[in-house]
């Protein structure tokens, strides 16, 4: 199965569980965790393309560890690319700033990553 369907059934199953138990993390803690697995699979062999929608909900997750491996699959997406790809638009621009916002001090190497990517627009 493509790695992109295996993301994207990834993502659908953790949100899923992530909506019928939000004050219980153990209850999706594995779904997450397969969520995480399907991402770095896809980091190891980043594909030409990627549905912007998908790249969206993964930029927008919760955990910050899965939307910061995101911002690193988007920026593996562009530097593959002589131009900008598809995927990157004005949602995926809002996505980041998004995610700016909700970034602690901590999290400071996410946030140069993040810079890459809006060099572009």
């Amino acid at each position: 199965m493509e790695l992109s369907r295996v993301l994207s059934r990834a993502l659908r199953g953790n949100l899923e569980q992530r909506a019928l138990h939000p004050e219980d993390p153990s209850h999706f803690m594995a779904s997450e965790l397969a969520l995480d697995e399907a991402l770095s699979a896809l980091l190891d062999s980043v594909p030409e393309s990627l549905d912007s929608a998908l790249l969206q909900d993964l930029l927008l997750h919760e955990n910050v560890d899965i939307a910061g491996k995101s911002v690193l699959l988007l920026q593996e997406l562009l530097e593959q690319q002589e131009s900008p790809p598809a995927v990157l638009n004005t949602r995926i621009l809002s996505c980041l700033v998004q995610l700016l916002y909700r970034l602690e001090q901590q999290d400071a190497e996410v946030f140069l990553r993040i810079l890459v990517p809006t060099t572009l627009f």
